[in-house]
């Protein structure tokens, strides 16, 4: 052999090793761990309950869609009510509007804000009850009015808007 090719099949030699080598040295090469899977944030809705109350409780007979897709209508759902806004007619008469003013067997509404596919067991925190049972005396008792004539429309501003047409 003649020194020219020598030289040329050692540097072939040489490249041949280094492929092989490199790519195994570089494979070694501490990589950054992908970080670990996060878990889903679990995105809160609205749950509306409607149903009749019953001491902390709420047999549910309908509920917007979320209640409905979660299966608890035709159930009896616990609630924490102690940080709820309640809106109902001072029906005891002590002068303030909470919880002790809802009776058992009362239509009402309650808001709570629960993650949108599973929202776990009882008790929910409420955001806001409404009892339908005694909202028309409520509004009787804000305008002077005697709770029998809150169940009739107002029908005044209909009439002498009617009679300046004609």
């Amino acid at each position: 052999m003649s020194r020219p090719s020598q030289k040329i099949r050692n540097v072939l030699i040489a490249v041949g090793v280094a492929a092989a080598v490199i790519p195994a040295a570089v494979s070694d090469a501490k990589t950054p761990e992908r970080p670990e899977a996060k878990t889903p944030k679990t995105h809160a809705v609205t749950y509306i309950f409607k149903g009749t109350y019953s001491g902390g409780m709420v047999t549910v007979t309908k509920g917007n869609k979320h209640v409905k897709r979660a299966g608890l209508v035709g159930t009896e759902v616990a609630f924490n009510f102690s940080e709820t806004r309640v809106k109902v007619a001072d029906t005891n008469g002590d002068g303030t509007r909470d919880l002790t003013d809802v009776s058992d067997g009362d239509r009402v509404v309650v808001k709570a804000r629960l993650p949108r596919k599973a929202p776990g067991s009882g008790p929910f925190a409420a955001r806001k009850l409404v009892d339908q049972t005694h909202v028309a005396n409520a509004r009787a008792k804000d305008e002077g009015e005697d709770a029998d004539d809150a169940s009739e429309p107002r029908t005044d501003k209909l009439n002498t808007r009617k009679a300046k047409k004609s």
